[in-house]
């Protein structure tokens, strides 16, 4: 549990740029790293610090604009934060703070300097800590904000005063998710794409001075991807291991780029081994291949050449082995993968579509509500975050020419 806490920690502090760490809740002498808060602040936060159970995450924002996610598990406390979500107005704050216009000037300096992030991320982070540790979202949330204590004096903040950005910060979180979503299913093309994609926006963390930073950037993502498909730890700590030490010796970003496509080559391969380990010889290279080459056109004649036997054996092969036809099996896998793409990213759903091999967006989208029970746009609009256990066997998929 301790390793993928500090994993996801380290993922969301290289993607969003936001301080993250974690405590003990029993050694947490809690105090916020703000400049401003009063004791007053710190006693209510206290009382809910105090009384806040496992697997619960806690969104703050005080009396300042300054934003926080609390979350509480596995008996540790993870403090996310301060962030900023918009801009800081002069008539949203106590007027009592600022005397003088160098008291205002010195807090928008302070208040500008915090990272921006949406709260959506924040809230895809969280979740994707207690997917990692428990294979499903299995926590409670709620708001805490400081100034419902004391109305009286601070005004309310209309939804203009917090306009939301796509800064490139966004831009590399929505690359990262869709890298993580492309290792889950054990696309390296895909994962490959989304990785040079990565490399061409070079944040922060992709520049040749902090290469190192880097490179620990692309273990926590994958090492998450990985656990999210359920490959065991066992399987992948040579892997890990191997890179880490071999990233120490890189001196250049083309080193470092073609250390990293290693990995995603090697760690698709474990996700498809993962994926199809249970299955015959010649199903496990047809489940594999299918998974390879999720994002593109896929004949039966190329499953069957990949699996050494005839289009009609494979046919009943796989259907013996797996539960459901060839078909059904590719929309299914199609689907839950377009269903990380629409939460975990802000990609457009027709982007999406052909992403994951389905060019008629209208059978896309027939597809999506057959095996989810509602569109795509739904969907997203709903948050639902996708579970990484597939359901029960689904039927034949809907009637169409791709």
């Amino acid at each position: 549990m301790d390793k993928i806490i500090e994993t996801a920690l380290l993922y969301i502090s290289s993607l969003l740029l936001v301080n993250a760490v974690a405590v003990e809740r029993e050694h947490a002498d809690f105090q916020f790293p703000s400049p401003y808060n009063t004791d007053k602040e710190m006693n209510i936060l206290r009382q809910h610090i105090d009384s806040g159970s496992d697997n619960l995450i806690c969104y703050v924002q005080d009396r300042m604009l300054i934003c926080y996610c609390l979350i509480f598990t596995c008996q540790k406390l993870i403090l996310i934060g301060p962030y900023r979500t918009g801009a800081a107005h002069r008539k949203n704050l106590p007027p009592s703070l600022f005397a003088d216009s160098a008291s205002w000037e010195s807090y928008q300096n302070y208040y500008n300097a915090l990272p921006l992030v949406e709260e959506k991320q924040i809230k895809l982070c969280a979740h994707m800590l207690f997917i990692s540790l428990f294979g499903t979202n299995t926590s409670t949330e709620y708001t805490i904000n400081v100034r419902d204590y004391d109305m009286d004096t601070i005004p309310t903040i209309d939804e203009s005063d917090s306009p939301l950005s796509d800064s490139d910060e966004l831009y590399n979180m929505d690359e990262g998710f869709f890298y993580m979503a492309q290792i889950h299913s054990g696309n390296y093309a895909g994962a490959l794409t989304a990785y040079r994609n990565l490399m061409k926006s070079r944040g922060r963390s992709f520049v040749l001075v902090n290469v190192i930073e880097g490179l620990s950037v692309m273990r926590a993502l994958t090492r998450l991807s990985l656990m999210n498909a359920g490959v065991p730890e066992q399987s992948t700590a040579d892997l890990f291991q191997t890179y880490k030490l071999n990233g120490r010796r890189v001196t250049s970003i083309d080193q470092a780029i073609k250390l990293s496509e290693k990995l995603i080559e090697e760690s698709c391969k474990l996700v498809l081994n993962q994926k199809s380990g249970k299955y015959s010889k010649p199903v496990q290279a047809a489940v594999q291949y299918i998974h390879k080459h999720l994002g593109e056109e896929i004949s039966m004649d190329e499953l069957a050449a990949h699996s050494f036997l005839s289009s009609n054996r494979l046919s009943t092969r796989f259907k013996e082995d797996v539960g459901i036809p060839v078909s059904a099996y590719i929309v299914r896998e199609r689907m839950y993968a377009a269903a990380e793409l629409l939460i975990y990213t802000n990609m457009e759903i027709q982007h999406i579509s052909s992403t994951v091999g389905i060019l008629d967006a209208n059978y896309f989208s027939r597809c999506f509500r057959r095996e989810f029970g509602i569109s795509p746009s739904a969907y997203r609009k709903n948050g639902i975050i996708p579970s990484f256990v597939h359901p029960a066997p689904c039927g034949s998929p809907p009637s169409s020419q791709e």
